[in-house]
């Protein structure tokens, strides 16, 4: 079920960040390159993955002892 949920984890994160930057800091983003949120987004979901990916692997070493 986590792996359905991670893109909007993801999106969740990537907007709480855009309002932790407050208004002058949109100001100073540009955010009408679609480009760039795209990139934030599939780096967070990145990052998501990979921490997911490593969780499981050391449950499945600690579960198999």
């Amino acid at each position: 079920m986590w792996w359905i949920a991670q893109p909007f984890f993801a999106f969740f994160l990537m907007m709480a960040y855009a309002g932790l930057m407050g208004k002058d800091g949109l100001k100073e983003y540009p955010i009408g390159d679609e480009r760039l949120l795209w990139e934030e987004y599939l780096i967070i979901l990145a990052i998501l993955i990979v921490i997911k990916t490593t969780r499981t692997i050391i449950h499945a070493k600690r579960n198999q002892d």
